[in-house]
């Protein structure tokens, strides 16, 4: 998602993404993006509904082949979004069996970016 939307502001695009970056593609990160979309910007728009079509769709499949009770998602995408969970919640609510939708949740990760750490720490040798 950075890499296609940084390319894109490489190769000439102009919108309220490059304002807010401020014409720096270092700074393009999915919270920016996601803000920029929210603005209106087109390419922003365009990646961000991409992004969410398909982990919609992906987590939609897994729902309905393990039927779980909650979905955790957590990482730096996540992590840097306010809407991106809402977003692909309306899509596995589209995609997934009713049966498989039953009672179950999809959460954002409450341990951000440390998840990984503490769960490292915690295995026992």
């Amino acid at each position: 998602m950075i890499e296609r939307v940084a390319k894109r502001i490489d190769e000439g695009y102009r919108g309220r993404i490059w304002e807010l970056i401020e014409g720096k593609t270092d700074r393009v990160h999915s919270g920016v993006i996601e803000e920029a979309h929210l603005l209106g910007d087109e390419l922003a728009s365009h990646v961000w509904g991409e992004v969410v079509e398909y982990m919609g769709a992906g987590l939609a499949g897994l729902v309905n082949l393990l039927n779980p009770e909650v979905v955790v998602l957590g990482g730096g995408v996540v992590n840097r979004s306010r809407y991106l969970v809402e977003d692909v919640q309306a899509v596995v609510g589209r995609r997934a069996m009713t049966a498989s939708l039953a009672g179950m949740r999809i959460e954002k990760a409450k341990l951000g970016e440390d998840a990984a750490l503490l769960g490292a720490s915690a295995i026992e040798e």
